[in-house]
């Protein structure tokens, strides 16, 4: 399985323009997506949802997304190419009330060398050095549906995902360091622990913070509960 794995992430990879053996560094950074509405009207009549794939019809209101939100933007033709390589970890949230997108999610898997600080990756066959990794490149919330658990939602579906789809056991992400919100989402309510700080990540000059979930594992211990 893991090397059917590797050769679908290899054309993808490749799709994007990255070579094999590379961490791919974005400018500053069939799986079954459930759509069962949530209905969160204690927050606002209008705020129920449902979360599905994306689709490149979407590709207009996910850039409008990150352009509303997010100081690190892309292009359509990134859009565009990412849904394309990685239909299965490009999710959004759609509004019940009218079909607008509030949310978007999108994720990619990496091959990374292993070492001590990823300790839970999935290796590679025939390449022990090596593992596969998942990486959360991008997440968006609408700031009018903020708190209402959209973003936990898209974490979630993201993560299984990246199981079911990769069978990875691990997802890193980076995160802007003055980010307290979006951290304390990731470290209290996920388990994403601090694996470095990465200097200057941002093009402003920021500092990111590289944090690691063992996402398997953690999926294991919940259903043990």
């Amino acid at each position: 399985m893991l090397s059917n794995i590797g050769a679908r992430i290899a054309s993808k990879l490749a799709d994007m323009g990255i070579k094999r053996g590379l961490s791919l560094r974005f400018a500053p950074s069939t799986a079954l997506v459930s759509n069962r509405s949530v209905d969160i009207r204690e927050i606002d009549p209008h705020k129920s949802y449902s979360v599905r794939r994306a689709t490149t019809a979407d590709i207009p209101d996910i850039k409008r997304l990150n352009l509303e939100n997010l100081p690190e933007n892309y292009t359509s033709e990134f859009f565009y190419r990412f849904l394309r390589s990685w239909p299965e970890l490009s999710i959004v949230a759609e509004s019940s009330h009218d079909r607008r997108l509030i949310g978007y999610a999108l994720g990619r898997v990496e091959l990374r060398r292993r070492h001590a600080g990823f300790s839970f990756q999935s290796q590679v066959p025939h390449m022990p050095s090596m593992a596969y990794q998942g990486h959360v490149t991008s997440i968006a919330v609408s700031n009018k549906y903020r708190g209402s658990g959209i973003g936990k939602r898209l974490m979630k579906t993201l993560h299984d995902s990246f199981i079911d789809q990769y069978s990875v056991e691990g997802v890193s992400l980076h995160v802007r360091q003055r980010n307290i919100e979006a951290t304390s989402l990731y470290r209290h309510c996920f388990s994403y622990e601090l694996q470095s700080v990465v200097k200057d990540y941002y093009d402003d000059g920021e500092d990111a913070l590289l944090l690691y979930m063992a996402v398997k594992q953690q999926q294991q211990q919940q259903q043990q509960q």
